[in-house]
């Protein structure tokens, strides 16, 4: 499919390519308000318009990785509050963790709100913008002296 055959809503320059469907995909304006992080997109080859998260976008265009920064920006969670509404300080252990699951975000534009989860691996708790596949951050490095 040429870019002249696309949906009039599909940017051609927001292209990205993804494991598992062959050809060019294209990310489009709105957000699916599922979890924090995905984004819609259309997909030619199936002719639909469906969701995906940054992790799982391969090789893309320069103004696809703009679109990602900018979107991802404006759908990070909001940082920890106390019972009275009152962000909590910064040095605060949850801010801290907060901070680090954001930076996160950036990277795999994955979040999962309200449930705790564990790694398979070492039992520790997952950040929410950890999608989960072991090896988890806690995790030992593989070949490191135990502690």
């Amino acid at each position: 499919m040429t870019d002249l055959a696309l949906p009039t809503d599909v940017d051609p320059r927001l292209w990205f390519l993804m494991p598992g469907c062959e050809g060019r995909h294209y990310l489009v304006d709105g957000n699916p308000h599922t979890f924090h992080g995905r984004m819609y997109f259309y997909c030619p080859p199936q002719n639909v318009y469906t969701r995906i998260s940054k992790s799982e976008i391969g090789e893309c265009s320069d103004e696809t990785r703009y679109f990602l920064r900018g979107f991802l920006s404006g759908n990070e969670p909001p940082p920890p509050r106390d019972e009275d509404n009152e962000l909590l300080d910064n040095d605060d252990p949850q801010f801290a963790q907060w901070r680090t699951a954001v930076e996160m975000f950036r990277q795999t534009g994955y979040w999962r709100s309200g449930e705790t989860r564990q790694c398979e691996i070492c039992g520790n708790d997952l950040l929410p913008s950890e999608p989960g596949e072991p090896p988890c951050l806690n995790c030992p490095v593989p070949g490191a002296d135990a502690p």
